[in-house]
């Protein structure tokens, strides 16, 4: 059970930048859902929750509608390397 745990934790890179971009743009997870949700992707805040958390893995349609709502690329919510905005 630990190892599965520990095995899904790295699979989802994106959760700890979600919450940092969220953040600092002053979004509430609320915020952000409605956000993704104009754009199309049916995510709740529970959903949101579990993957800041680490909990879940985020889909391909869910990533990128992210680095847009954010405003960061993708680049970024993967490695950190590149500053929000330079998609």
């Amino acid at each position: 059970m630990k190892r599965e745990r520990r095995r899904r934790e790295k699979t989802n890179l994106i959760g700890m930048r979600v919450m940092q971009a969220r953040l600092e743009q002053g979004l509430s997870r609320e915020q952000l859902v409605i956000k993704m949700r104009d754009l199309g992707i049916a995510m709740s805040v529970r959903t949101l929750s579990l993957l800041e958390r680490k909990k879940r893995c985020v889909f391909d349609k869910e990533f990128f509608a992210l680095a847009v709502v954010l405003d960061v690329s993708p680049e970024w919510l993967c490695e950190g390397g590149y500053e929000k905005g330079d998609s």
